[in-house]
């Protein structure tokens, strides 16, 4: 399992309690019938090539992947189409790229399922930039965030050391425990901050339960030595 797949799973498939518990919370319009649930995602590095920046949607429909929809994602240069990709956890997957990253941009997804057309609630695009210190003690970042997740990954062996649990409550400056970085004598650490937004509100759904939850941030890694 590479890097970026240790933090997908981290703190994408698991973020707070959607697929970690195989569903989403209902929130927002909540009505008799059949239950949708959407978790979409787009989160940057802002380091790497734009043309690799994607963006995912999960989605099922009383707990069964809904492979028919049309899932867009609508950026502040424009809507970005995301086709479907998979089945992953029970929910099918619609991926995308290239998407603009915006710092300060609102984002939006819309969902036309096979029950009914839905949109997400705007979700801002945080601003700012983020460092650590030299010996990956402290990072620090600016733009605010309400899912924030700080993680450490052993760079030869690919394995996760550490993980923040709490992503709505990570703030900064953030302290990374010493317990993450478990070995030394030349051993080289990645250290990954996501810095982003998150809402679970949703509009135009009136014949079913729709639960969306959509997180738009930004991934900052950074190389430490112990």
């Amino acid at each position: 399992m590479t890097f970026r797949l240790l933090i997908s799973f981290a703190f994408g498939i698991c973020f707070f309690f959607i697929s970690c518990k195989g569903a989403l919370p209902v929130v927002g319009n909540s009505r008799s019938g059949p239950v949708i649930g959407v978790s979409g995602r787009f989160v940057a590095d802002p380091s790497l090539n734009p043309s690799t920046y994607s963006a995912s949607a999960s989605i099922g429909l009383n707990n069964l992947p809904e492979i028919t929809d049309t899932v867009v994602l609508t950026t502040p240069t424009g809507s970005v189409t995301l086709p479907y990709n998979s089945n992953q956890n029970g929910m099918a997957v619609y991926t995308a790229s290239p998407v603009t990253y915006i710092p300060g941009g609102v984002y939006k997804l819309t969902v036309n399922s096979s029950v009914c057309s839905f949109t997400s609630d705007g979700v801002t695009m945080p601003t700012g930039s983020t460092t650590i210190n030299s010996n990956g003690s402290t990072v620090t970042w600016a733009g605010g965030g309400n899912a924030n997740s700080v993680g450490v990954s052993e760079l030869n062996t690919n394995s996760l050391t550490y993980i923040t649990t709490d992503s709505y409550v990570v703030n900064s400056p953030y302290s990374v425990p010493a317990t993450a970085y478990p070995a030394s004598g030349g051993i080289t650490y990645l250290v990954f901050a996501d810095v982003a937004n998150y809402s679970f509100g949703n509009s135009g759904c009136s014949t079913a339960t729709a639960s969306t939850l959509l997180v738009i941030g930004r991934q900052n890694t950074f190389t430490v030595v112990k």
